[in-house]
């Protein structure tokens, strides 16, 4: 049942849906309030044009779905393993930078034809920890014809890490249910989400930028910390998916990001030398 909730509530996020519902409210509300009109004649010339509006939103969903579906399968990619030494003296900024080239190998869907008819998407990225056991592991996921762009990148901030290109660990996981039982296993997964929109940073560090030995900060040492008490036989992986987002992203939350640099009035209460209580409001940051 819970399946079949989430199904319909997946069905009721398309537009196509709510709009759908809207003409058949509409013909249902014109049919009972409006008696004295002839329908058998409005009808035949209306049809027509009420069976494309209702198809064609369908029908360009499902053709979207399949060539993108087509072009997700034959993008190429690569795993790579991060050798990272114990340690490094970087502030997070330099992650900043990794990300912000990765963002420019952003690629999209320019004309009709790639949009259409190749179905291209932009290719995302999965950044991914793994631990085997306690031992921790760092993967990159990346389109083939990219890893060396990404190498680079890392090189560039990271001179001290090695870049490997080695085989899907994923290949050693069962490929269904009934095998992984044969084999004594078991699998466990779970998605994490934002509590707030996607405006909102993850997390801010007030020491983002200055010296290196002054401002060192590890983001990821809680996540470390679990992953290196896994016990043996266990296998735990985090896995990040990201893809370098257009300018329409920048376009939806503009109104939020002014909204949040608008500064707030706190409102405070005072005692009058009359006894009387003044109201009044102190602009802060």
């Amino acid at each position: 049942l819970r399946h079949l909730a989430s199904i319909v509530e997946e069905l009721f996020k398309q537009e196509e849906i709510w709009f759908l519902l809207f003409i058949l409210a509409l013909g249902g509300a014109i049919f009972f309030f409006v008696p004295v009109i002839n329908f058998s004649r409005i009808w035949f010339w209306v049809w027509p044009f009420l069976l494309f509006f209702l198809i064609f939103p369908i029908t360009k969903s499902l053709w979207l779905f399949w060539r993108q579906a087509k072009y997700k399968k034959n993008i190429k990619s690569v795993l790579l393993e991060l050798r990272i030494p114990r340690a490094i003296k970087k502030t997070p900024e330099a992650m900043e930078q990794v990300l912000a080239t990765m963002h420019s190998l952003r690629n999209f869907a320019g004309t009709f034809e790639e949009k259409y008819w190749d179905g291209e998407v932009t290719r995302w990225f999965a950044l991914e920890i793994v631990s085997f056991g306690g031992i921790i592991r760092f993967f990159i996921r990346v389109y083939r014809k990219q890893r060396n762009l990404l190498e680079a990148a890392l090189f560039s901030y990271y001179p001290d890490i090695e870049v490997i290109e080695v085989e899907d660990y994923m290949d050693d996981v069962p490929k269904d249910v009934p095998e992984l039982y044969s084999r004594d296993m078991d699998l466990w997964g779970t998605e994490m989400i934002l509590r707030r929109e996607n405006a909102y940073p993850i997390k801010t560090y007030p020491h983002f930028e200055g010296e290196v030995e002054e401002r060192e900060n590890d983001p990821v040492s809680t996540f470390l910390e679990v992953l290196s008490k896994v016990k043996p036989r266990e296998v735990v992986g985090i896995q990040m998916l990201i893809a370098p987002a257009g300018p329409e992203w920048r376009d939806e939350w503009e109104g939020l990001v002014e909204k949040l640099k608008e500064p707030k009035l706190k409102k405070e209460t005072k005692q009058g030398p009359e006894g009387q209580i003044e109201s009044f409001a102190r602009m802060i940051a």
